[in-house]
């Protein structure tokens, strides 16, 4: 059930982007970003005749991720909140990632599917403000654009977010557009490489 527990391209519009978001009492919050794992090709699953939403990861995909969900505990020792895309690659995406923590829950939200608008996503995150590290599993070109609006530096913006990488901004105070500062980005190999 979307929003239920489970056990479980830019915009040109930066002034209106620049209201959205909360104040906070001044704690940080930490967001995790993270694509999910390598999924069927699109072209060969259209074949069966099922929505694209319904499209798992590959067995690989499910192996690289196990191990970079594994090496991510050792930059980020805990998860508060667990948040994905409805869709299936990234529901299994935050289910490894889920074990990885012990087993923790975590909650689908309509806000990460992909074309949704990146504002209704920071509007809900900014209501999450008292989390202390929220981790959230999307798509591409999505969170891109989600990074490009959040980013204090835009030329801090990985060039690149490859499946199953993460990257880790920082808010401290509001939740908002140019708000986040830049922790790291790591691959899904250098997130292994450290497991």
């Amino acid at each position: 059930m979307r929003g239920d527990r489970h056990g479980t391209h830019g915009y040109d519009n930066t002034r209106g982007i620049l209201q959205w978001g909360a104040d906070a009492s001044g704690d940080t919050m930490d967001l995790l970003i993270v694509r999910h794992a390598r999924a069927e090709d699109p072209v060969c699953f259209a074949a069966t005749r099922q929505p694209d939403a319904k499209r798992p990861l590959t067995a690989k995909g499910i192996r690289k991720m196990k191990k970079a969900a594994c090496g991510l505990r050792s930059f980020v020792p805990s998860i508060d909140l667990l948040v994905s895309s409805p869709l299936r690659r990234a529901v299994q995406t935050a289910k490894i990632i889920a074990d990885a923590y012990g087993g923790i829950e975590w909650v689908e939200r309509e806000e990460l599917s992909p074309g949704a608008a990146p504002r209704r996503l920071i509007a809900w995150l900014a209501a999450q403000r008292d989390k202390g590290t929220v981790c959230i599993v999307g798509h591409e070109p999505g969170l891109s654009d989600l990074l490009s609006i959040l980013l204090d530096e835009e030329s801090e913006q990985p060039a690149k977010l490859k499946k199953g990488s993460a990257t880790l901004l920082t808010f401290e105070g509001r939740i908002a557009a140019r708000e986040g500062h830049l922790q790291w980005h790591h691959s899904a190999k250098e997130l292994a490489s450290s497991a």
